[in-house]
């Protein structure tokens, strides 16, 4: 490996927000953006910061009667090799609304500033997020279809929109659907999470994700919307080699391992299907023979406490033993037909049995923001085995020093990976 391949000796970054009247504010604390699929539908930003007191009262004043003021945020990326040897890039200019101010400190007016937490949200994502605009009926398409009317709607409301689509090839739904609706009561940005779960695009799970810190040389737009389908990951994920950036890699920690597996048996249920039509129909198929575990014998000892006898079980023996009837039962939604309901059952247990192994979740300390992005597979412990994909990604920029009235941050990024398993078909 090479010296160049790795990153420069310090990184830093300078933090503005900039006012609606362009009254600039850097006295940052740390700022944080909040990347969490599945859990969330859209990024957004936290930032602690340090705002003069007449700009706080505006500010709760504003936001108690739902007047979100819109600020710039900045950051600059200043690579230090040498002391006389400055340089600084502007990589990141967007506009947020702040959408809540939470006082952390008690105000005194004695003092100039107020320490105060900001939560920031995307204009675009705040408006997809409140509104109902795509109520609509589509005629004759199959879920994938809808997805794409879906975006090609967003680009013409809302302005145009980058798409990250990632094994949108593999395990694709192609029932057409005699009529899909969209019910008014589905917000905007909901639209593709109500479709994936009640159509079925594909029928292996994917996930949609509107992410508005995305950095990727391809990327022309303001927001990016992830559509990534987890049907075969190793072969559809472009592949990272972690060892291209040597000082990431020793920068990078191991925080803790969550298994993933299924222990109240959602998935693994052998036995009898119950199949849930969309129309409201239901169709039952039991299974005759089941098993239990029974406990056979035990070894009981009895003992006196306190004057008071009681018997203590020793030791039991456990066994399977066979009924005459089923033990567990499958309820199967099917919006389409009963064959590709089955083929996504069957694959979900592949998945969750077979293909995925566990969450790991790291630490990488004095990185760049675009370190780890979601559709890649990273080769964290092996050179060779690429297993592990982002499904949550926090960036951090924590303030480190101050100079001449600037202050400079330090940037972490913590992420979950869900780790595949090294089987092979």
């Amino acid at each position: 490996m090479t010296e160049e391949n790795s990153t420069p000796a310090k990184i830093k970054f300078e933090i503005n927000l900039l006012d609606q009247d362009n009254i600039q504010y850097s006295d940052i604390q740390f700022v944080s953006f909040i990347r969490t699929p599945i859990v969330k539908q859209a990024s957004f930003c936290i930032i602690q910061i340090n705002l003069p007191v007449f700009t706080v009262n505006q500010l709760q004043l504003n936001i108690s009667s739902n007047n979100h003021e819109l600020w710039d945020l900045l950051i600059y990326e200043v690579t230090e090799n040498a002391p006389e040897d400055v340089s600084i890039d502007l990589i990141f200019e967007k506009t947020y609304m702040i959408l809540h101010l939470q006082l952390l400190e008690q105000i005194y007016y004695s003092k100039p500033s107020v320490l105060v937490k900001l939560v920031l949200v995307n204009p675009v994502l705040y408006a997809l997020d409140t509104s109902t605009t795509f109520n609509q009926i589509l005629n004759n398409v199959t879920a994938f279809d809808a997805i794409e009317k879906f975006e090609d709607f967003i680009d013409k409301t809302y302005g145009e929109f980058y798409y990250n689509h990632v094994g949108v090839t593999e395990k694709l739904n192609t029932f057409r659907y005699e009529q899909i609706f969209i019910p008014p009561s589905v917000h905007t940005i909901d639209v593709p999470k109500y479709i994936i779960n009640t159509y079925k695009p594909f029928h292996a799970y994917s996930i949609y994700f509107f992410d508005d810190f995305y950095f990727s040389e391809d990327v022309d737009k303001d927001i990016t919307c992830h559509f990534l389908n987890l049907a075969d990951i190793k072969n559809t994920f472009s592949q990272f080699d972690v060892q291209v950036y040597l000082d990431f890699v020793r920068l990078t920690r191991l925080i803790d391992i969550k298994d993933f597996t299924d222990p109240f048996r959602i998935l693994d249920r052998v036995g009898s299907l119950i199949y849930t039509f969309s129309s409201a129909g239901i169709d039952f198929v039991k299974k005759t023979v089941g098993s239990v575990i029974q406990t056979a014998q035990q070894l009981l000892e009895t003992k006196e406490i306190e004057d008071k006898k009681i018997k203590v079980t020793k030791k039991s023996q456990l066994q399977n033993q066979k009924i005459d009837q089923s033990t567990r039962a499958t309820t199967i939604y099917i919006p389409d037909n009963k064959k590709n309901a089955e083929t996504r059952i069957n694959l979900a247990r592949e998945l969750m049995f077979k293909r995925f192994e566990n969450i790991c979740f790291y630490e990488t300390q004095l990185g760049l923001p675009y370190w780890i992005q979601f559709g890649c597979l990273y080769n964290m412990n092996d050179q060779n085995d690429y297993l592990y994909t982002p499904i949550s990604i926090v960036n951090i920029f924590r303030r480190s020093e101050q100079k001449s009235n600037i202050v400079y941050c330090d940037h972490t990024c913590r992420y979950a990976m869900l780790k595949l398993t090294t089987f092979e078909d």
